[in-house]
């Protein structure tokens, strides 16, 4: 790793959300949209 890849990795909240992101986002926390863990079998 370079120093430079190093501070782009510190750098994850390097970003803002529109407040339109922020509820579509709110609109799926909490709904699942895969399998479901507890019943999913990779088998």
């Amino acid at each position: 790793m370079t120093p430079a890849r190093i501070a782009e990795n510190f750098d994850v909240f390097g970003f803002t959300l529109s407040d339109d992101e922020v509820a579509r986002i709110s609109a799926v926390e909490g709904k699942r949209i895969g399998p479901d863990p507890a019943t999913f079998n990779l088998r």
